[in-house]
């Protein structure tokens, strides 16, 4: 059987270790408030974001989502 995999948790907070939000944002180059909506689940990273944030907190970008595995429905998509 097919699976999709569906973002569910930001572990961003948890993975920021020793480092502010504000840092963050400042070596992302957003605003405070992005890394506050990404933490709090307001708005999903891009998988740009993940992979920069990824290579400056030293993580992989798959690190910064927990996932869960979904049955692909083999109807509704065909690929």
């Amino acid at each position: 059987m097919a699976i999709s995999l569906e973002r569910e948790r930001c572990r961003l907070r948890e993975l920021l270790g020793d480092i502010s939000p504000a840092e963050f944002a400042r070596r992302m180059g957003v605003h405070r408030s992005t890394v506050t909506r990404w933490m709090n689940g307001e708005r999903d990273m891009t998988y740009e974001d993940t992979v920069l944030a990824g290579r400056i907190l030293g993580h992989h970008a798959e690190e910064f989502y927990t996932f869960k595995e979904i049955p692909r429905d083999s109807k509704r998509r065909k690929e």
